[in-house]
C-alpha cells in the first residue's frame, strides 16, 4: 500500500535531547527527465523543513553538471532526521560523477521520462544504475514523470519497460508538483525501513 503522512519540521527541540539521524536520498534518471524540477518541487512542498539549499550546479543551458542538493530536517519527539537529497546529472559523459553521488544512498528515486520517444534513454539509464548498485541494494522507486504530456507511457508501461513491479512506480508532473508529495513520502519511508517492495527485481 502506498503510504500517506505528514512531515513535521524541527522547531524548539533542544539539540542535547535529540537523537540525530542522517539519511541520503538520490534522484537518478536520464537527461532532462525532470530530476532538478522534482527537487525544486520538494523544496516548495516542505519550505519549513529546509536547512540547506536548494543548490543547483548547472551549465548556462540549465543542464546539471555535477549534482543538485537539498537538505530537509524532520523531528519526531526526540528523534531528528536530516534528509540529504541529491540529483545526479543525466548527461552520458558524467557517469563517474553519478557513481560518486549515488554512493552510500539509503534510497533512490529513478525519475523516468514518460514520453514514448525516451524509452531507449530510460532503459539505458536504468541499466546503468542497476549495474553499479551494491550486492545488497538500497530501496529503488520510480517516478513516471511528465504525465501531463500527450501520448505518454502509463505507470504500467514504465514498469514493464524497466522490468519492475508497478507498485513501485508513481505518476508525477514535477513542474506542477503533482504526485511529488506521495512519491517523496514513499521514498522517505523506504529509506527508513530499508526494504524493497514485493516482487521488485532489477
Amino acid at each position: 500500500m502506498k503510504t500517506r503522512g505528514k512531515f513535521v519540521g524541527c522547531y524548539d527541540t533542544p539539540s542535547n535531547f535529540r537523537v540525530d539521524m542522517q539519511v541520503k536520498l538520490v534522484l537518478w534518471g536520464p537527461g532532462l527527465s525532470g530530476k532538478t524540477t522534482f527537487l525544486r518541487a520538494i523544496a516548495k512542498l516542505y519550505p519549513h523543513m529546509i536547512v540547506a539549499g536548494p543548490i543547483e550546479l548547472a551549465t548556462s543551458e540549465g543542464r546539471t553538471i555535477w549534482e543538485d542538493y537539498l537538505a530537509l530536517q524532520a523531528c519526531y519527539r526526540h528523534l531528528s532526521v536530516t534528509f540529504h537529497i541529491y540529483t545526479t546529472t543525466g548527461q552520458r559523459r558524467f557517469l563517474h560523477t553519478r557513481e560518486y553521488v549515488v554512493g552510500g544512498a539509503d534510497a533512490i528515486l529513478f525519475v523516468a521520462d514518460s514520453r514514448g520517444e525516451q524509452i531507449k534513454e530510460n532503459k539505458r539509464s536504468w541499466e546503468e544504475l542497476t549495474s553499479i548498485l551494491p550486492p545488497v541494494p538500497p530501496p529503488v522507486l520510480v517516478a513516471a514523470n511528465k504525465q501531463d504530456l500527450p501520448g505518454v507511457l502509463s505507470c504500467e508501461d514504465v514498469a514493464s519497460i524497466l522490468h519492475v513491479d508497478e507498485d513501485i512506480v508513481y505518476p508525477t508532473i514535477a513542474r506542477e508538483a503533482w504526485g511529488v508529495d506521495e512519491a517523496f513520502k514513499e521514498l522517505v519511508r523506504s529509506s527508513l525501513i530499508g526494504e524493497m517492495k514485493p516482487k521488485t527485481q532489477y
